[in-house]
């Protein structure tokens, strides 16, 4: 028992201390964007549920399946461009070209032929396949 607890307690310690991937930034950015004052509290929660669903596609692996607003978004952010020790060091510029492309891919269609951000603003989730 005491070999199972050693062993809990050194893979919470590893994952407290491994540094979050550069991507998690976007999803951050997203959520401080799009949630922070946003007076619909059924979207936020709805958001806030969805998670990383927001762009990949729930059953999927992440680094493999993006969901339609995922593949929008991935034409404008690239992880290679957002290196960890990099955002740590500039993260007003970071959050700025972040934040960007967020509002670039706003007045892109999703599948159903609405916008991204009209759907935001309406308090949908932007991507219809994103298997939720």
């Amino acid at each position: 028992m005491r070999i199972f607890a050693m062993i809990f307690v050194i893979a919470i310690a590893i994952a407290v201390t491994t540094p979050a991937s550069a991507v998690g930034v976007f999803h951050t950015h997203w959520k401080d964007h799009y949630l922070s004052g946003n007076k619909n509290p059924l979207f936020v929660k709805t958001a806030k549920k969805a998670g990383c669903f927001i762009c990949h596609v729930k059953g999927e692996k992440k680094e493999d399946a993006r969901n339609e607003y995922g593949e929008a978004l991935g034409k404008h952010l690239k992880a290679a461009d957002f290196p960890k020790a990099w955002v740590k060091n500039n993260p007003d510029e970071a959050k700025k070209r972040i934040v960007a492309a967020f509002e670039k891919v706003e007045d892109e269609l999703s599948r159903d032929g609405d916008g991204f951000g009209r759907k935001i603003s309406k308090g949908q989730l932007p991507a219809v396949d994103a298997g939720l």
